[in-house]
C-alpha cells in the first residue's frame, strides 16, 4: 500500500500518547492492575509507531533534536485540511470539559499526590470521552 490518502496523522500521535498514557497509568497502578492488561497496554503503541514510521520521512540532523521528520509526501492535503478543522473544533469544545473534569476531581475524588492526580486525571477524562 503505497497511498496513504485518507490518514490522520494528528489521530495517529493522538493513539501514541493515548497508548503511553495508559501505559504510565497501569504502571502506577500496577498492583490493582491484571497481568493481561497491562501486557496488552505494553504492546499497544507498536501498531501505531509502524504507521508513523510507514508514513513518516525521518532524516538526522547533527543539532538537537537531531532530526526531522515530514508527513507531506504521504498525505493528501485535503484530508490535513479537514483534520485540522476538525481537531480544532474538538480541542474548542473538549477543553472545557477537561477543565470541568478536574474541578470535580479536585473536590469528589482522593488523590495521594500530584503525579497521581493528572495521571488519574487525564485517564478519566479519556475514558469519560473516549480517544475521539
Amino acid at each position: 500500500m503505497d497511498s496513504f490518502r485518507g490518514l490522520s496523522i494528528r489521530q495517529l500521535y493522538t493513539n501514541l500518547v493515548v497508548d503511553l498514557i495508559f501505559i504510565l497509568y497501569f504502571l502506577d497502578h500496577s498492583e490493582e492492575t491484571n497481568f493481561t492488561i497491562f501486557i496488552s497496554a505494553i504492546f499497544a503503541p507498536v501498531p501505531s509507531l509502524w504507521k508513523i514510521y510507514k508514513v513518516s520521512t525521518f532524516k538526522k540532523k547533527e543539532k538537537f533534536p537531531y532530526f526531522t521528520y515530514d508527513h507531506s509526501l504521504h498525505t493528501d492535503h485535503e484530508t490535513s485540511e479537514y483534520d485540522r478543522i476538525a481537531t480544532n473544533f474538538m480541542l474548542k469544545s473538549l477543553v472545557p470539559c477537561y477543565i470541568v473534569y478536574i474541578i470535580y476531581s479536585i473536590i469528589y475524588e482522593k488523590h495521594v499526590g500530584w503525579y497521581r492526580f493528572v495521571l488519574s486525571s487525564v485517564v478519566g477524562f479519556i475514558y469519560m470521552f473516549g480517544n475521539i
